[in-house]
């Protein structure tokens, strides 16, 4: 292994960045922080506002410290608003960080937005030429590279058209061929650029990416798990601005990454009716962790308590099981004339349904719990998202991997 092999392209160090909701506040903060670092004025007062929240500020990414070397493919992943495309700001020097340090060795080339850089009236081959002058190349050297680039982005018919007219696959079809064939970069950032597009040119760039990673560093923010687990040597788990996981083990990041999505999916209806207190009973053991590992051929049974505010006609209960790629796989009814009747009436009830052995295809798992009633079947309770679980074992014994509609035993106790 040489040194440039193992050279540090990348080292972030304690990083923060904080914005205020408050769109005046945040004009007169920003007029404070710049006078107080032009001006060095009383630099205590200045340190003790950008380490601490102001009135309407909440912290972006706080004390954010990696380091990413040359040959490595760093995973971002975190849900929506956990801090992942400031972070990449920050890293290609789009905004500054308010505490921290962040070192950066060689060029960049990032894709953070749809045809960022771009000016819409110029053309493609213009846009091309502008951004090369930008990183400082010649204009031989952007000619040398631009059929290359042309031919990559798929927009030859296009070229000499005024960017403006371009659709979003084509933007990112030459945001992406100018990132890359025009700068040749030591460092390249991809936010969630190629969820967009043809699935045709994502496998291009992908394919792409594997030929290059050798020799850049690799920042790669997706919610697409598969291209992360295939390209990433490693993995942050961004919740909330704060890494709450940085491992090599990919899959174990993946894992955590999907508790939190299922966790995150919409809980809805009124306040009249609530659920609390699911769990899974595996084989007559209670299991309180909160990702379950489950067997194809154990026993399983669901217990939750079901708390009703007022009395509710035609009340009945669903759950259902689904897949955490959003497809409903199981569904199972509390609808037996006797449920029925007892759920009418307000108070607390113990529930209880005996699923048998899940015969699932081995994947990950999440259940869909709805409580209705009333007429038109009025949504007193959806609850997504509870007793994440993972199925194990031999894909050829289970047979479960389309919709189905099961009876089960079920059993409902007012307490």
């Amino acid at each position: 292994m040489t040194d440039s092999d193992n050279e540090v392209l990348i080292r972030v160090n304690n990083v923060s960045k904080k914005f205020c909701r408050d769109f005046k506040k945040s004009l007169w903060y920003g007029l404070k922080d710049t006078a107080s670092d032009i001006f060095s004025i009383n630099s205590k007062e200045q340190e003790r506002e950008l380490t601490h929240l102001r009135e309407g500020e909440f912290w972006a990414n706080q004390n954010v410290s990696f380091e990413l070397k040359r040959g490595e493919c760093l995973g971002l992943i975190g849900h929506n608003g956990a801090g992942k495309t400031t972070l990449l700001k920050l890293l290609n020097g789009l905004i500054k960080p308010d505490t921290g340090r962040i070192e950066i060795k060689g060029k960049i080339g990032a894709l953070i937005a749809l045809g960022s850089g771009f000016n819409p009236i110029l053309t493609g081959r213009e846009n091309i030429y502008v951004n090369g002058s930008i990183l400082g190349l010649s204009k031989k050297e952007i000619d040398d590279k631009l059929e290359d680039i042309i031919e990559f982005a798929e927009v030859a018919d296009a070229i000499d058209s005024p960017v403006r007219t371009y659709s979003s696959g084509m933007n990112v079809r030459l945001g992406f061929s100018v990132a890359v064939k025009l700068l040749n970069p030591d460092i390249l950032i991809l936010d969630e650029i190629l969820a967009v597009g043809d699935v045709s040119f994502s496998t291009k760039c992908l394919n792409l990416i594997r030929d290059i990673v050798t020799e850049t560093a690799v920042i790669m923010v997706s919610h697409n798990i598969q291209t992360v687990s295939q390209f990433s040597t490693k993995v942050i788990l961004l919740n909330k601005g704060i890494i709450e996981l940085e491992t090599k083990e990919v899959n174990k990041a993946i894992e955590r990454y999907l508790i939190h999505c299922v966790r995150r999916i919409q809980i809805g209806g009124t306040k009249e009716v609530v659920s609390e207190k699911e769990m899974f009973i595996i084989n007559g053991k209670m299991i309180n962790q909160e990702y379950v590992k489950i067997n194809s051929n154990d026993k399983v049974q669901i217990n939750f308590r079901i708390i009703i505010e007022k009395k509710i006609h035609n009340a009945y209960c669903k759950l259902a099981i689904k897949a955490n790629n959003g497809t409903q796989l199981c569904t199972y009814f509390f609808n037996s004339k006797e449920n029925t009747d007892k759920l009418k009436d307000s108070g607390h009830y113990d529930c209880k349904l005996d699923l048998g052995n899940l015969n699932l295809v081995p994947g990950k798992y999440h259940i869909l719990l709805i409580f209705a009633g009333d007429k038109n079947e009025k949504i007193y309770l959806r609850k997504e998202g509870i007793l994440p679980f993972q199925v194990i074992g031999d894909e050829e014994k289970s047979y479960i991997s389309s919709p189905f509609r099961f009876n089960r035993t079920s059993h409902f106790k007012k307490i």
